[in-house]
């Protein structure tokens, strides 16, 4: 039965406000409990249209999002299903295969009846009027309403239903638009999964000032057999229950607004999206120095990290431990041959780090950065707002990564470390960071190494501007040949 003409099952039917028994005897499915709860919430007497689910890391969000849509698809006469996500990559490369893979392994065998295409799944017998798509939220800043949604506007249809896929990070403006298709007075439903990143925004309401409106579910690590509940509790463990990244990675609630914490969860996200590494690289052409940051250990437990970025975008991070003064050098000096950058920042503070960064340019590298925590800030501005220059940069990581100008490797340590150092005023009205001790002491962390690279790689593209005390290179490094050039030290 390959024949496009051929028209659905009728007895699916019987399946219209029974999207449990159609993933159990259509798709061949078990649902998770609260993967039931929600998919009987959506078809729910009580008069709310709008489903919103809010929990921990990985529990099958997306494979619930994907039965609703093909269930919404089977059950319906020419549905519209319009499927969204703040990021290309969520959408694409997680949402809607899972989609493709719920179609291709039904029990009922539901590719003979739809057709999955890139950004489309469609009827073969009607693709023009009975279909769902997948379009990606954006917003355009500054037209006439301050800012609007691209492409999600206009969707109607007497049987339409709405999926938002990590509703925490989709602007308000992009909720706007979907609440015009939810206008219809028919039938139109919205569903929006996510985990709950940001206390602010439409998500948030929806839990809070507008729970009224919404049918509400929030899944713990408890409530999923597939969230492992030894990796939860040594989170919270380590870091401690009310920790905002064991709010939300465990424990599936919103994180609470940290007073004087450095950088918001969800900025630090956001910001390890490879959809948002690519938009960041596309509005600066591309262009941008390569810059090496180098957070030197001192022994110990803690890791030497050497962090790869371009402009205002870190690729990557390598770690290692154990190692001594040369042989962190030879690290460094490889990754400079492989990668070529045009500024290498060393973290001399240390004995180990100031050792390594005489080893690199005693070999003849040029543009070596030594850097000094401590040292004076940049600029006028600078000097009168921060204590030193760890406190500048680490400011200004704060407003590049929430104002979505910079982009971080996924790094479950740096990500932690981000989330938990605090900044404080103090009482010449100057803005200082929580020290490395202080952290340890205080919330039991371990050495910020992976967060500290991280900021020396994106110092050229956050400070460079403010960069001073360039001197000639030490005699010991001025040999001839490409390599030498100056030693720039931030002191």
């Amino acid at each position: 039965m390959t024949d496009s003409s051929v028209s659905l099952p009728e007895a699916w039917g019987s399946y219209v406000f029974d999207p449990v028994g159609f993933s159990y005897n259509v798709l061949g499915y078990s649902p998770q409990r609260w993967q039931r709860d929600v998919l009987n919430s959506l078809y729910s007497d009580n008069g709310k249209r709008r489903t919103a689910v809010k929990s921990c890391h990985n529990p099958g969000k997306t494979w619930l999002d994907a039965v609703a849509i093909v269930h919404f698809l089977s059950t319906r006469y020419k549905p519209k299903v319009l499927c969204t996500s703040p990021t290309a990559h969520q959408l694409n490369d997680n949402l809607w295969p899972e989609v493709h893979k719920v179609l291709h392994e039904s029990k009922a065998q539901l590719h003979r009846w739809f057709q999955w295409q890139a950004k489309r799944v469609v009827y073969k017998a009607d693709p023009v009027n009975w279909f769902a798509s997948a379009q990606v939220a954006r917003v355009q800043k500054g037209g006439p309403m301050g800012a609007e949604a691209v492409g999600l506007q206009g969707r109607h249809a007497d049987h339409l239903l709405a999926i938002v896929d990590e509703g925490s990070g989709v602007d308000d403006a992009i909720w706007g638009a979907i609440e015009g298709s939810l206008a219809s007075e028919k039938e139109a439903l919205a569903l929006v999964t996510g985990n709950p990143n940001c206390p602010r925004g439409f998500f948030f309401n929806a839990f809070h000032k507008h729970r009224d409106m919404w049918n509400l579910h929030t899944v713990s690590y408890k409530d999923s057999p597939q969230v492992s509940t030894k990796w939860a509790e040594e989170l919270i463990k380590m870091y401690g229950i009310d920790h905002p990244w064991v709010q939300v990675k465990a424990l599936g609630e919103f994180p609470d607004e940290v007073e004087f914490g450095l950088i918001p969860l969800w900025a630090w996200e956001r910001a390890t999206d490879p959809s948002i590494h690519e938009e960041i690289m596309a509005l600066n052409d591309g262009i941008g120095r390569r810059a090496l940051g180098v957070d030197v250990a001192d022994g110990g437990d803690d890791r030497t990290v050497i962090a790869r970025a371009t402009g205002p975008v870190v690729h990557s991070l390598d770690k290692m431990s154990k190692l001594r003064t040369m042989a962190i050098a030879g690290k460094v000096m490889q990754h400079i041959e492989d990668f070529d950058p045009e500024i290498v920042v060393i973290d001399a503070d240390g004995g180990y780090g100031a050792g390594v960064a005489d080893a690199v340019l005693e070999a003849g590298y040029k543009n070596i950065v030594r850097w000094h925590g401590n040292g004076t800030p940049r600029g006028v501005k600078g000097k009168k707002m921060f204590t030193n220059i760890r406190a500048q940069l680490g400011w200004e990581m704060r407003i590049a990564l929430m104002e979505g100008k910079a982009a971080v490797p996924v790094d479950e340590r740096a990500s932690i470390q981000a989330t938990t150092i605090r900044y404080k005023v103090e009482k010449d009205g100057r803005t200082s960071l929580m020290s490395k001790d202080e952290l340890k002491r205080q919330f039991g962390l371990e050495s910020p190494d992976e967060l500290d690279a991280i900021g020396y790689a994106l110092a050229p593209a956050l400070v460079a501007p403010q960069i001073e005390n360039v001197s000639p290179a030490p005699p010991q490094a001025a040999r001839s040949g490409r390599r030498v050039s100056r030693n720039m030290m931030i002191s």
